[in-house]
């Protein structure tokens, strides 16, 4: 059906204005250039393209088919503008009149998809598509608080300093009240980690009378181990106010199954020194999965100690005990044995195991293996003529001490192959793989990807990468482990995704293909001027020793980097479109977003880091969103400020003023 001019321009009379040309990818116009080419023309086409950025619809496609498509499409009002459902050219955009594109009326099914989008930005982002989406937002938007804690946002419940972005303010505060999945650390210290929503000194901790009922997850500070006040903590005051706790579904690093744990315990992990008996009386029969990391664990564990219902457990480096048969229960499915002395008996697996990773250097000959696995960690090279047996095996990693390596004989699902030892490599690869790991071996390319076969690796793993000429290998992503310097022609051109980040070697200019759009690396070396080519569109940074002026090219799209005040200087300006400071163990990450050419949205303040802890005390200046000028951008990611600028507090409606 031909829209006519009228429903087009109700189609984009929401779209109109700055507020669309200041979106950035992937959320930025509901519609694609296709579309937009068939409804629009002449100077109207070229102006609306001068101000809008046509990357929203992918998004669409993606998190709303068929969802909000065919709730409108449905819809006895809905005229298709374009033909059938996405595939791979074709589009379809519905148009209800009297309404923008999409404007779904039902806000359960907007507050469904904005759920799907993990990034903040995004969601904020998603909530611009157009004005009545953004009038109503606190009808369907809130914010993904799995990368807000409570302790770096404790003072938006008593000053509105650290959410700077006033029109969401409400939502994020709406968030936060709303998290019922937080983290409840128990320390030796004061240590700030804004990963956790609660953290108590340990003397602090014996004068609580209760955990708070939005915390799942209680952590025990590791640094109890290596402390000489092993046993400060008060494991009987937490045994007592984990059983007014039903929420609670986690304990990390417990010290003692010496006070009986709740029922409603699903997670456990047992880190200590030296540790009692297991028994089936002081194991929570709910418990679900089970980490053992003890140091000195004598006591071999019974029949039926562990609970049916268990799902996955981890015996620890230390862990040298027997285990014998019928001591494992028949729910277990994921199985980990870190420890080279664990022994185990023939029948000693359960049959419905689904998951298992041996110990490096096993000597396990004659272990039954239950045909129900399909992933096997670090097996030994003797089981390749059983292989064959197992119909639902997909992951396979090979570890001992053989020198070479038949592989002619594997299961015919296999997907995922990894070899962790000096494998020479002779028998070609089943064509099967989409994921192979051979940094460590030996080979010729031509031996192992013959010919006859055609190979499409979404990662492949290697020390070198495979000739130019072998037109029947297609990779996605290389990962390339190399031991020499990268020098030009190494690297196969039409790659697009290239890790150079497991190697330190030197790269010399024009070693990197024009193909590669997403490159990741370490900048350890001396100079990386002209070593990054203009076509890389997403830059992924391990390290940043070498990071200097001009060693990122000005045509980024997206930089991903660790976060350190040092390095804010290096980044080009104009600043990328997006920019995101690494997630670390101890902070979530941060994410930046162009708006215009001059402001930039940020969610997440970035702190800076040593040695893997955090430099000072919590800074006084410490936000989670603000939009700033980009002349503002190293000052207000480097300076402890009480109060930010009056920039900051920045309303969108006036991104929504029709021209």
């Amino acid at each position: 059906m031909q829209a006519s001019s009228e429903t087009v321009e109700e189609l984009f009379s929401d779209f109109k204005g700055s507020a669309m040309a200041m979106l950035v990818p992937p959320l930025a116009v509901v519609a694609s250039e296709l579309m937009m080419a068939s409804l629009l023309s002449g100077s109207r086409l070229s102006e609306y393209l001068k101000t809008v950025d046509l990357w929203l619809f992918d998004m669409i496609i993606k998190f709303l088919w068929p969802g909000i498509f065919m709730s409108v499409a449905n819809s006895p009002l809905a005229i298709p503008l374009i033909g059938t459902p996405p595939t791979s050219n074709n589009n379809l955009v519905y148009c209800v009149p009297n309404t923008c594109a999409l404007m779904v009326t039902n806000y359960k099914v907007l507050y469904s998809t904005a759920t799907r989008i993990p990034d903040n930005l995004d969601r904020i982002c998603w909530s611009l598509v157009c004005k009545r989406w953004f009038d109503n937002r606190d009808k369907y938007l809130l914010f993904n608080t799995d990368e807000i804690s409570l302790m770096s946002n404790y003072n938006n419940y008593n000053s509105a300093a650290p959410f700077h972005l006033q029109s969401y303010k409400s939502i994020y505060l709406k968030s936060i009240d709303k998290k019922r999945d937080c983290i409840f650390n128990i320390g030796l210290g004061y240590p700030y980690c804004p990963k956790y929503d609660y953290s108590i000194e340990y003397r602090a901790f014996k004068k609580i009378d209760s955990i708070p009922s939005n915390v799942t997850t209680v952590i025990l500070d590791d640094n109890f181990l290596s402390n000489s006040r092993h046993n400060l903590i008060d494991s009987e005051h937490l045994s007592k106010l984990l059983s007014q706790s039903p929420n609670v579904k986690e304990l990390q690093n417990c010290k003692t199954l010496k006070y009986k744990l709740p029922e409603e315990i699903q997670t456990l992990s047992i880190h200590s020194r030296s540790f009692e008996e297991l028994t089936a009386n002081n194991i929570p029969r709910g418990i679900k999965n089970i980490t053992l990391k003890v140091n000195h664990f004598k006591q071999q564990i019974g029949r039926g100690v562990l609970p049916e219902g268990l799902e996955s457990i981890c015996f620890g480096s230390e862990y040298r005990i027997k285990i014998e048969p019928d001591v494992l229960p028949s729910s277990l499915k994921h199985l980990y044995l870190e420890s080279d002395l664990t022994k185990l008996k023939k029948q000693s697996l359960p049959a419905n195991l689904e998951v298992l990773q041996l110990p490096k250097e096993n000597s396990i000959n004659k272990l039954l293996l239950p045909n129900t696995l399909h992933t096997i960690l670090e097996i030994s090279s003797c089981y390749i003529p059983t292989l064959m047996k197992f119909p639902h095996l997909t992951t396979l990693s090979f570890y001992d001490s053989s020198s070479s390596l038949d592989i002619n004989e594997l299961p015919p699902n296999l997907t995922n192959l990894s070899f962790s030892g000096d494998y020479q490599l002779k028998c070609a690869i089943p064509p099967t793989i989409t994921h192979l790991d051979i940094k460590n071996c030996r080979f010729e390319s031509s031996e192992i990807l013959p010919k006859t076969s055609n190979y499409r690796f979404e990662i492949l793993i290697s020390p070198k990468c495979p000739e130019l000429q072998m037109t029947n290998v297609h990779i996605s992503k290389l990962a390339l482990n190399s031991l020499i310097d990268i020098t030009p022609g190494m690297i196969t051109p039409g790659i697009e995704s290239l890790d150079l980040s497991m190697t330190t070697s030197k790269i010399y200019v024009g070693s990197i293909p024009e193909s590669v759009k997403h490159l990741s690396l370490n900048m350890t070396t001396e100079n990386y001027h002209n070593v990054i080519p203009e076509t890389v569109e997403t830059l992924e940074l391990h390290r940043t020793d070498s990071l200097t002026a001009n060693s990122i090219p000005k045509t980024l799209k997206t930089l991903i980097i660790p976060f350190s005040k040092s390095t804010l200087q290096f980044i080009p300006r104009p600043l990328p479109p997006n920019i995101i400071f690494c997630e670390t163990n101890l902070q979530h990450a941060s994410h930046i977003r162009k708006l215009d050419h001059q402001y930039y949205l940020l969610f997440g303040k970035p702190i800076e880091e040593v040695d893997g802890e955090i430099t000072s005390e919590q800074p006084a200046f410490h936000f989670t969103t603000a939009i700033f000028h980009e002349s503002e951008f190293i000052d207000l990611l480097s300076r402890e400020s009480k109060k930010p600028n009056p920039f900051n507090y920045f309303n969108l409606n006036q991104f929504f003023i029709n021209k």
